[in-house]
């Protein structure tokens, strides 16, 4: 099976950059969100296709999937940390999503191999699931508009403190 593997890990990098232009196409017809929500609905099917793997094609067609939502969630979760961050703040926040990404990259993997060990192989994907499902909730929750507003007011206070400094 070394060379399925291998074989995955090859479509895993062509897949990627294809979903990067499909997710760069589609983010010209809908918003930011609403594409993140796509990515994170994505990973749901990921998991399920990922649960009930039976063979080659349901790992192939996983494989695809979870490649397709990881590369747009890398893609909008940037750019919407960068559309709502002031400037002065840019490098605090960018390092606090560092932080929370190493920090689940722990948490889903241990959790599903607890699940695994003590109910079965199964179990483990029902945390991926709630971790998915939470972040769903959390997502179509945030008011973008009003992130947009205030970063967009940050950057005009910093702007006019800069020409302010400069005219004494």
């Amino acid at each position: 099976p070394a060379e399925k593997i291998m074989a995955g890990a090859v479509l895993n990098r062509i897949i990627s950059a294809v979903a990067s232009l499909m997710w760069l196409g589609l983010s010209t017809l809908l918003d930011p969100k609403s594409c993140f929500i796509g990515c994170i609905l994505s990973t749901l099917v990921a998991i399920v296709l990922c649960a009930w793997m039976d063979n080659i094609v349901d790992f192939y067609l996983m494989v695809a999937f979870m490649t397709t939502a990881s590369a747009g969630s890398f893609i909008f979760s940037k750019v919407l940390m960068g559309a709502l961050t002031p400037r002065e703040k840019a490098s605090h926040n960018f390092g606090f999503m560092g932080m929370v990404n190493r920090v689940g990259g722990f948490i889903g993997p241990f959790a599903f191999s607890i699940l695994s060990v003590i109910y079965g192989p199964k179990s483990g994907f029902v945390v991926l699931l709630v971790m998915a499902v939470t972040g769903l909730l959390v997502i179509t929750q945030v008011d973008f508009e009003a992130g947009y507003k205030a970063s967009a007011k940050s950057h005009d206070d910093l702007e006019e403190e800069d020409e302010a400094g400069k005219g004494e």
